[in-house]
């Protein structure tokens, strides 16, 4: 017993270090000399599942609970597969068990929150992150979770606090992409909706005013850079001047970036859509340059 103790460790050493293939080859051969050994089948599965062997994580963690129908931490590493899987139905289940083993575990709640948004049920999905947020309220994937579902329930005020939060933090990865594009897409609902931004206006009538000095040459050389600087995203929800561009002097904003460019578009080929409507300010703007 001791020297399977010895070898789970290492095994969970190895996995925790990303050596997951030589951890999964440890935890296959405690399987075979303790095939109904709990720590043994649950180490297996949840490698499987960081292994994204779903299917084969699946396998092992349903003879685990049912061993024991109470082990919490298999049921939400099960859950995990079983989404992966496509059976959401089983996954919701298994994860609403787990929740009543531990109201508090993050990962169940983060992934009933995720199936909960995706049928559609909002309210009863943000419930979920906001408990999980309770516990974990730096966890970047729970703030995003309740960015996306403020954003799916129209409440943009509240969906923006959270996006600030996971770029606030400064982290690089994935949910700084995702909250940059959420970003984005808020802000162009809003350039949709009948209001007017009058900062807009006043943006593109101030490029209305720096390209009457310019010919059409520089005016191409300017929102040609812009859209080049933009293609990885302008942060349109952040008033700071944090962009500059060689073509004009000074420090702009995403948003005040994207009107000089819409300006310049509109004056070289109408006809191109940089993904923002800005007409109705841009109709404004022009009116008001006479």
């Amino acid at each position: 017993m001791e020297d399977i103790r010895q070898k789970l460790d290492d095994g969970i050493s190895l996995a925790k270090s990303g050596n997951l293939s030589q951890a999964l080859s440890i935890f296959h051969s405690l399987f075979e000399i303790s095939p109904k050994n709990t720590e043994v089948l649950y180490n297996l599965g949840v490698c499987l599942n960081e292994m994204q062997d779903y299917a084969e994580a699946e396998k092992y963690l349903e003879r685990l609970i049912e061993l024991n129908p109470n082990y919490k931490n298999a049921k939400v590493a099960l859950g995990f597969s079983l989404i992966h899987t496509g059976k959401i139905a089983r996954a919701e289940k298994i994860l609403l068990e787990a929740i009543a083993l531990d109201p508090t575990n993050v990962f169940a709640l983060r992934n009933i929150g995720s199936i909960t948004a995706n049928k559609g049920d909002y309210h009863k999905a943000l419930e979920f992150f906001l408990r999980a947020e309770k516990t974990e309220p730096t966890s970047r994937p729970v703030i995003y979770g309740i960015a996306r579902t403020y954003f799916e329930m129209n409440d943009f005020e509240n969906s923006i606090l959270y996006i600030r939060k996971i770029l606030d933090q400064n982290d690089l990865d994935e949910f700084y992409e995702k909250a940059r594009e959420l970003s984005t897409q808020i802000t162009q609902k809003s350039f949709n909706s009948t209001e007017i931004r009058q900062d807009v206006v006043f943006y593109c009538l101030a490029a209305f005013e720096k390209f009457e000095q310019m010919n059409l040459l520089q005016i191409r050389g300017v929102v040609s850079e812009i859209a080049m600087l933009g293609s990885s995203g302008f942060d349109v929800s952040n008033p700071d001047r944090n962009y500059q561009i060689t073509s004009l002097p000074g420090d702009f904003t995403g948003i005040q970036l994207i009107s000089y460019m819409y300006v310049g578009f509109q004056m070289i080929d109408p006809e191109i859509d940089i993904g923002f409507d800005l007409s109705k300010e841009y109709k404004i703007a022009k009116n008001m340059h006479g």
